[in-house]
């Protein structure tokens, strides 16, 4: 499968988390992404969680699992995520 094309886009996994603040002083995190089929670093991007957990909620629950400060974010605005079902 050629991950190079858009249609075939796969998240591999998230390697790290960023937060800052929008205007409001609400937190936005933006997660750093690790693409399927891309190798180099210039490749990775910074992807906004609210964004992932529609299109890869499976990776996101993943990820917040594995790091609690931002697992209590997931669980309080996106508990979804945590149910039996999704994962």
């Amino acid at each position: 499968m050629d991950y190079k094309k858009a249609e075939n886009y796969a998240v591999k996994k998230f390697i790290v988390h960023k937060t800052i603040n929008d205007k409001k002083g609400e937190p936005i995190i933006q997660l750093y992404t690790r693409w399927k089929g891309w190798r180099d670093r210039a490749s990775i991007t910074l992807e906004p969680l609210q964004h992932m957990v529609q299109d890869w909620p499976i990776e996101v629950t993943k990820y917040c699992v594995k790091n609690d400060d931002i697992k209590k974010i997931c669980l309080k605005k996106y508990n979804f995520l945590f149910n039996k079902s999704n994962n």
